[in-house]
């Protein structure tokens, strides 16, 4: 029997859920015989009301005491849940999991911003907590939700996870990279004499596994591991010739899934990315002296390989956000106010785009938080997008009381699900989707398998999907509902949309109902009698990496590719409805302009030198006007008239590979800006 209180973020989360559960890889039993638990990843605001700092800073002290101090690491934090428990403060956190560096950060932040402004400010951080299948359980007095991860079956493990950091060192600019295999071992990120690395630590980043101690209820939560320097310096030392040997045992070690245990492939994205960005400049100046970097850090976090893999680029989200927080913490802890450059060359097409969606407004906070409570100078560089001409979006107007469609195709042989998001915009801006809107959807046999009306309300319910079992049908229409945060320096307001899904059309391990592929019909009614309607439909895609055989085909609209010529160039474009207004990257339009009218975070689209001229690449993505940053903040030459990519590294010393697109750009960005930062250094005595 359905239930009538079933409660879902979103459609990709549900049906991340829906995968997650149905694979046997990550949710089978463990050797004592008990199954794995379903956990996700919410990212919660702790109102504390009149808590003064003494307790703040008494909570952060018995934090840092438990994740530093190992003999006394289970009893420390025991005891401080009796505190909270005796003050009716916080209590509830007993029966959630935490991942170390984020309860940290996040009464740091409270602490640091009550000193400096007298005001209280809550706590904000990642926790996780048990799947809630019904509102009720995603509600509580004693917090607030701002956002939910992806959901990930948690197994246990005794291995201890502590906060390490170093005394301050110098350095003229610290540089981070978060991304997929990042071949940290490659000679390209080592120091002039061979042998040193330039990695201050990597985040390996994995799905979650749980830390559990005898003498308390209380667990940790473990996503992957970190290595610092020294760890890294012994693998070099150790794998000297066999660099692929050394990632397959670290693989073996962080995954579950069979497909991730092996070493990454010899182009890796994270590794490509990371060399343009921060390795040695040989490949484009050859006389470039390779001391110049020696005394640039990185930071890198390679984000879990399902992130890579997912075609929706869902998954990446709440590991991104925690790795930008880990990023900045570290680089505080250990290089004081010294400048930090993080190249982020991921991204997804469809979405809000209007820097509030949780990933840009929240990197964007954590960006004025450094500026402003620690005098931390953060910049952002994200890939503008490669959406055009991909005919994964369209717009639509809508005379009132008529209807018109739009034909979807949905590829054969895919295991991921297909997603459309359906938008309002009105003045330029996204707006809650109107409930005069009647939404359709007819399969390629001609059978309405998904319709409704859009809803608008506060929360929505979908009765017809079991908590008990997540049975889901070969389609189904979501109504996403308005929601809208203001906690202190974080604006984010999120318009309610509607959201269609289709099944995969193939079973890889799992036993779902599938979807048939071919052209799926959608009908959009305005019922409206009196008002015309405007929408936008973005078809979401997340890109996939080079080297990746991830599995998903891409759907798409539609439509043709007509010729036209773009700057005096013969190319190509699509046909209304379909469009390139809006194709730039969902995770690319926020700002954040400090005290000097520096902006901080860069989109950053990609150029082709063609006969001495400087012309857009065919694929980057056009901005629109309803678009936060409707053109890129800047450009960088990636592609000339007849090679595309720049040259950079393989995963592997000693190998070559080229990347492309507004990743390669974002790269390139990021490198001018250490570049810059290094020069107007001052040496330290």
């Amino acid at each position: 029997m359905a239930s009538n209180d079933s409660f879902f973020w979103d459609g990709y989360l549900h049906w991340a859920r829906v995968l997650e559960k149905s694979d046997p890889d990550v949710n089978g039993a463990r050797p004592d015989g008990s199954m794995s638990d379903l956990y996700e990843p919410v990212f919660v605001r702790i109102p504390i009301g009149t808590t003064t700092l003494d307790l703040l800073e008494q909570t952060l002290q018995g934090l840092e005491d438990y994740y530093t101090k190992s003999d006394t690491h289970p009893a420390n934090f025991a005891t401080q849940l009796e505190f909270f428990s005796a003050t009716d403060i916080l209590s509830f956190l007993a029966d959630w999991r935490f991942d170390p560096n984020e309860l940290l950060i996040g009464f740091e932040h409270a602490i640091e911003y009550f000193k400096k402004h007298t005001k209280l400010k809550m706590p904000e951080f990642f926790a996780y907590r048990p799947v809630a299948y019904m509102q009720g359980q995603h509600k509580a007095a004693l917090y607030e939700v701002l956002d939910i991860g992806v959901p990930a079956f948690v197994r246990t493990t005794k291995k201890a996870f502590s906060i390490s950091t170093k005394p301050f060192l110098p350095a003229p600019v610290v540089t981070a990279i978060i991304d997929n295999d990042i071949g940290f071992l490659n000679r390209r990120f080592r120091k002039s004499d061979g042998e040193s690395t330039r990695f201050a630590a990597i985040w390996l980043q994995a799905r979650e596994t749980k830390s559990s101690y005898p003498t308390t209820a209380y667990q940790d939560i473990h996503i992957g591991d970190i290595l610092q320097s020294e760890d890294i310096e012994t693998r070099i030392k150790t794998y000297r010739h066999d660099e692929r040997r050394a990632y397959e045992e670290l693989n073996a070690r962080l995954h579950q899934r069979p497909n991730f245990k092996l070493a990454p492939p010899i182009e890796s994205h994270g590794t490509m990315a990371a060399d343009l960005a921060f390795g040695h400049d040989d490949y484009a100046d050859p006389d470039a002296d390779p001391a110049l970097l020696d005394d640039v850090p990185i930071f890198g976090v390679q984000l879990p390989p399902e992130a890579a893999t997912d075609t929706s680029g869902t998954t990446s989200e709440n590991y991104i956000v925690q790795a930008v927080r880990w990023i900045c913490f570290q680089a505080r802890q250990s290089f004081a106010n010294v400048p930090v450059v993080i190249n982020i060359s991921y991204g997804v097409l469809a979405g809000q785009k209007d820097g509030e969606k949780f990933i840009e407004a929240q990197i964007a906070k954590e960006v004025e938080l450094a500026d402003q409570l620690y005098g931390q100078s953060v910049s952002v560089v994200f890939a503008y997008g490669n959406g055009k001409n991909t005919r994964q979006l369209a717009t639509l107007d809508i005379d009132k009381n008529s209807f018109k469609t739009l034909e979807w195709r949905v590829p054969p042989n895919n295991p991921s699900p297909s997603f459309v998001e359906i938008r309002t915009i009105a003045n330029d801006t996204v707006m809650d989707i109107s409930d005069k809107l009647r939404i359709s959807l007819v399969d390629p046999n001609g059978v309405t398998v998904a319709q409704g009306p859009a809803k608008t309300g506060t929360e929505t319910a979908w009765p017809d999907i079991d908590p008990s079992t997540d049975d889901v049908t070969s389609a189904r229409l979501y109504n996403v509902p308005r929601r809208a945060f203001w906690p202190g320096l974080l604006k984010m307001v999120n318009p309610a949309y509607s959201m269609l899904a289709i099944a995969p059309t193939t079973s890889t391990k799992h036993h779902l109902n599938l979807a048939k592929p071919g052209i799926w019909t959608l009908k959009l009614e305005n019922t409206d009698t009196t008002a015309d309607m405007s929408l936008v439909l973005q078809i979401q895609r997340g890109d996939t990496a080079p080297g990746l055989r991830s599995g998903g085909r891409q759907s798409r609209f539609e439509g043709p590719l007509v010729p036209v010529l773009d700057h005096d160039l013969a190319s190509v474009t699509v046909q209304t409805p379909l469009t390139n207004d809006g194709t730039n990257s969902a995770f690319s339009n926020a700002r954040y302009v400090d005290a000097s009218g520096q902006d901080l975070i860069y989109a950053v689209g990609a150029d082709r030198l063609v006969f001495g001229h400087q012309v857009p690449a065919p694929y980057s993505a056009q901005g629109a006007d309803w678009t936060g940053k409707s053109t890129p903040d800047t450009t960088q030459i990636v592609d000339k008239l007849f090679t595309f990519g720049r040259l950079t590294t393989g995963t592997y010393s000693g190998t070559k590979a080229r990347l492309s697109g507004t990743s390669a750009a974002a790269a390139l960005q990021s490198r001018a800006l250490m570049l810059a930062k290094i020069q107007t250094s001052t040496p330290p005595p």
